[in-house]
C-alpha cells in the first residue's frame, strides 16, 4: 500500500537491534535504543523498542507536513524514503534523516 510505513529499530550506531521487526515490508529503520521518554511524574527513562523508532518517523513526518500540508500521505513517504541513508550491510534497508530530509522540503 502506497500510504503504509512499517518502521523497525537500529541501536545508537545504526547497527540493527535484536528486538526488532526486519520482515520484507520494514524498509525504514529509527533509532530505538535507549530514547529517553518522560513516563508520569516527570521521571526520565530510557526505554528500547520498535515503539521507539515509529514515533521518531512520525514526528518526521509531522514536521513535513508542517512545512508542506498539500503533501499526499504517499507524497511524505516518498520524501523520508528518498532522503534516508543505507543501512550498512542491509540492501533495501534505510535509516531515516531528518535534517536531509527537512532540507529537501523547505528547498
Amino acid at each position: 500500500m502506497p500510504n503504509l510505513l512499517t518502521v523497525g529499530a537500529i541501536d545508537d550506531h545504526d547497527k540493527l537491534t535484536t528486538f526488532s521487526t526486519m520482515g520484507k515490508n520494514v524498509e525504514l529503520y529509527a533509532n530505538g535504543y535507549r530514547v529517553e521518554s518522560l513516563i508520569p511524574g516527570g521521571q526520565k527513562v530510557k526505554f528500547s523498542g520498535t515503539s521507539m523508532a515509529a514515533p521518531q518517523v512520525t514526528n518526521l513526518a509531522a514536521k513535513i507536513l508542517a512545512l508542506n500540508p498539500k503533501l499526499t500521505p504517499t507524497q511524505v513517504i516518498e520524501a523520508i524514503k528518498n532522503n534516508a541513508d543505507p543501512l550498512p550491510g542491509q540492501a533495501g534497508r534505510y535509516i531515516i534523516n531528518p535534517k536531509k530530509t527537512v532540507g529537501a522540503i523547505q528547498k
